[in-house]
């Protein structure tokens, strides 16, 4: 995918922030983001990509740390609709930054409904 598919004026037409799902699957989602996150030791905040299959069965393809601040990143898409501003997003960036550093912080839940640790 090329910089205008990412990033250009129809880029966020494609975001799906909050996808119709179970909640059984979106608590699974959650919880394997979150085991992930603190697994490989990242800092701040993360986006998990993943694939679920037909059958419900969940496939991780990466974990992104650098989620994106742009106006037209997902992150600041999922924080909209977690009811967060850009400008509480860029914080939330800054201060998550720092926490790991401090008695090895590890997040413990989800505070929104989207596939980024927010909290």
């Amino acid at each position: 995918m090329g910089e205008d598919e990412k990033f250009g004026p129809d880029a966020r037409k494609r975001h799906i922030v909050n996808p119709k799902m179970t909640s059984d699957l979106k608590r699974r989602l959650q919880e394997t983001a979150l085991r992930i996150h603190n697994a490989v030791g990242a800092r701040g905040i993360q986006r998990i990509d993943v694939l679920v299959s037909d059958d419900n069965r969940i496939f991780i393809l990466e974990a992104n740390p650098v989620a994106g601040l742009l106006a037209e990143s997902l992150a600041v898409d999922a924080a909209a609709a977690a009811g967060l501003s850009f400008e509480d997003l860029a914080e939330r960036y800054a201060l998550t930054a720092l926490l790991p550093a401090v008695n090895g912080f590890k997040f413990q839940s989800f505070t929104n409904d989207s596939y980024e640790v927010l909290a």
